[in-house]
């Protein structure tokens, strides 16, 4: 068995990959703790629709997260965005996390590229992935966990909450 490093989050790219390649945004992560916050100046203003939920979700699908339809639809409301969920078919819209042993000085980095669309690929390491590869090679590289029990699922719940 292969011991893995600890890893973090270096970057997240969101991009779009039709008609040509597009670079939505990339967050560059730090180590230590990392705010999502709006610019405003008022006192007592609020930042709605920055994209916190939406970069929190985007992470926990590249983790792993069966259902991608998640980042247009609200469960609690029973609502859908169909904006966003067309701009995300008609753009094939992507996201890749990657992650690395060091943030200054990287010597492991994994690629975990999602596509967002309905019907989209998994890979990891730019090699496509179906489910279960996904999850499996998810398991070995964060948890170094070779075996079936416990699943990848099972055990990033206890260590990413959204």
């Amino acid at each position: 068995m292969k011991e893995e490093p600890w890893l973090f989050i270096e970057k997240m790219v969101i991009s779009e990959s039709s008609p040509v390649y597009k670079e939505i945004r990339t967050i560059t992560f730090k180590k230590g703790m990392n705010f999502i916050v709006d610019g405003s100046d008022e006192e007592g203003e609020k930042g709605n629709s920055l994209g916190k939920t939406t970069v929190l979700r985007v992470i926990d699908i590249c983790l792993g997260s069966r259902d991608k339809r998640y980042l247009y639809y609200d469960d609690e409301l029973k609502n859908t965005n169909t904006v966003l969920e067309k701009y995300i078919t008609a753009n094939r819209v992507y996201a890749e996390l990657i992650l690395s042993d060091d943030l200054e000085n990287p010597q492991v980095s994994h690629s975990l590229k999602v596509e967002l669309f309905p019907r989209g690929k998994r890979f990891i390491n730019n090699e496509p992935k179906n489910e279960t590869e996904y999850y499996k090679r998810l398991n070995e590289i964060l948890f170094n966990n070779y075996a079936e029990k416990p699943t990848f699922r099972q055990l990033i719940g206890m260590f990413v909450r959204i």
